[in-house]
Order: structure tokens, then C-alpha cells, then sequence
């Protein structure tokens, strides 16, 4: 499993202890990944995302990190957060390590986190005519939010997936129900969103919010400069795959990559029920 996080500004304005409190809900997804974590952030709505991870858990760089993401004039519009627990692509390649991002020196610069297992990144790249990067099964997911948002990923992936990925200033949302998702909307000084693996690492902020919940299974939720709106539901359309391949697993999981610093400038096999092994899940 990982941990997915992050806060949405709605409005000028954030709490003073925004900042701190997005540290501490980092430092608390840190129970669901220590092999690796990263943090996008998009300071305006004109802007383009920077991505900052490292092969070490969230202790290592949260404070070096969260720290220029709030120094702006005013904060960020957003900020997605990840713990990784490794399941495909070695931590100790960078490129594998969440936020995944793409064409980050445009504007169409697409940041994506990702909880769970996708068993069929072979399969997805394949119809999308698209060439595998990296070794991480997320991979999958972010090729296809970039040709069709969600609806591509429930026609296309299988697996378990709970998503965070950004169209430019807005941030979308979607759980196929097998991973937890939760939001909360914050009561004062400002306003704004937080979401996160699951209600429990949303309190541990110590913010006040008007309201928190579960994302719905199969909804989309989008967060814009005006709010949150809920969206339609995209249902998976493939099943798990009947075994999956991790070939690209690498064990050595405790060689620690150094830290990228992305800003624009520059084995197993698991078979499912219908095997003879149960499909292992990941929540």
C-alpha cells in the first residue's frame, strides 16, 4: 500500500498553520510507505508544477520540502503528497517514485499519485501505442489520464487504484473502491480542501473542518479555484489479470536514490481467484 495526500487553496487565503499541517499529514501517511516519497506543487494557476521526491521516507525531506512550497506571495494552489510502499520499479530509481509527472514544462503538465496495484501496465501501454519509462505499474495510469482522463483508466487499467492526478490548476480525484480516498473541507481562515488515505491521517492535521468524508466508490471529484465538485462515476471495465508480472521488481529496496529536483529548466507473480494462488491485495 501507499499514502496519498495533499491540500487545494480555494480562495487567497490558507489557515497560518497550513503549512505545518501538510508536514504532519505527510509524517502520518508515512504508516502506509517508508521506501519512498515525493510532493508536486503548483504555486499559480498560470504556472507549471515542480515535483520534488527521494528513494527515503517522508522524515527525510518533508521540511525541505514543504517549506518553499509555502514561501510564495501567497500559497500554493495545490499540493499532492505520497508515501511510497513499493511494489513495481525499484525505489532506488527516482523515475518510479510518486508524484509521477509528465510534459512538465507546459502547460499540459500532468502530476499523478497513485495507491495500489495495477496488473496490466503492459497491456495499457500497448493500446495507447505508448513506450514504457520506468518500471512502476503507475506508469499505466498516468499514460492514461493524459489520453483520456479517468474514463481511459476504468476502460483500460486493472488493478486497484486509488488516483490523484491534476489538469492544470485543477486536481481530480477517483477511487475504484478497493483503495481508501477521503477529503475534508477546511471551517475557516480561508477555506480550502485536504484529502488523504483515509480520515484518520486527515485529523492528525489538527485542522477544523466543516466536513469530511469518503470518496464515493467509482466517482470522480474535481477541485477547482471555486471548489469541489463532485463528478460522474467511471466503473472499472477490466477485471484483475490472472497473473501479473512484476518482472521489474528489484528486492534491493533499501538502496536509497538521492533526492530529483524537478522544476521546469530542465518477483514475483500473483494469480488471482481463479488460480491456484489467491491475488494478493493491497490496500
Amino acid at each position: 500500500m501507499c499514502g496519498i495526500g495533499g491540500y487545494y487553496r480555494v480562495g487567497y487565503h490558507t489557515p497560518k498553520s497550513t503549512a505545518a499541517a501538510v508536514r504532519t499529514l505527510w509524517l502520518a501517511l508515512m504508516d502506509r510507505g517508508t521506501h519512498a516519497a515525493g510532493l508536486a506543487v503548483l504555486d499559480s494557476d498560470t504556472g507549471t508544477p515542480a515535483i520534488l521526491k527521494a528513494g527515503a521516507p517522508a522524515s527525510h525531506i518533508a521540511r525541505m520540502a514543504t517549506g518553499p512550497a509555502f514561501d510564495g506571495n501567497q500559497p500554493p494552489r495545490w499540493v499532492m503528497l505520497h508515501t511510497r510502499h513499493a511494489t513495481s520499479g525499484s525505489a532506488a530509481n527516482n523515475l518510479n517514485n510518486h508524484p509521477l509527472g509528465a510534459d512538465l514544462t507546459g502547460p499540459a503538465a500532468v502530476c499523478l499519485i497513485h495507491n495500489g496495484v495495477i496488473t496490466n501496465k503492459a497491456a495499457v501501454l500497448k493500446a495507447l501505442n505508448v513506450a514504457a519509462s520506468r518500471g512502476v505499474d503507475s506508469e499505466a495510469a498516468l499514460a492514461c489520464v493524459r489520453a483520456g482522463g479517468v474514463e481511459k483508466v476504468a476502460e483500460l487499467c486493472a488493478g486497484s487504484m486509488a488516483l490523484v492526478w491534476n489538469v492544470g490548476a485543477a486536481v481530480h480525484l477517483w477511487t475504484d473502491g478497493t483503495n481508501p480516498l477521503a477529503l475534508g473541507c477546511l471551517k475557516s481562515g480561508g477555506g480550502g480542501w485536504l484529502w488523504a488515505s483515509t480520515r484518520r491521517h486527515l485529523e492528525a492535521t489538527g485542522l477544523k473542518f466543516g466536513q469530511t468524508f469518503d470518496a464515493d466508490k467509482n466517482r470522480e471529484y474535481i477541485l477547482t479555484p471555486d471548489g469541489l465538485r463532485r463528478g460522474r462515476l467511471y466503473p472499472k471495465k477490466q477485471r484483475a489479470s490472472i497473473a501479473a508480472d512484476w518482472s521489474s521488481f528489484d528486492a534491493g529496496l533499501s538502496r536509497f536514490g538521492g533526492v530529483d529536483i524537478c522544476r521546469p529548466a530542465g518477483a514475483g507473480r500473483v494469480q488471482n481467484g481463479r488460480g491456484k494462488k489467491k491475488q494478493t491485495k493491497i490496500p
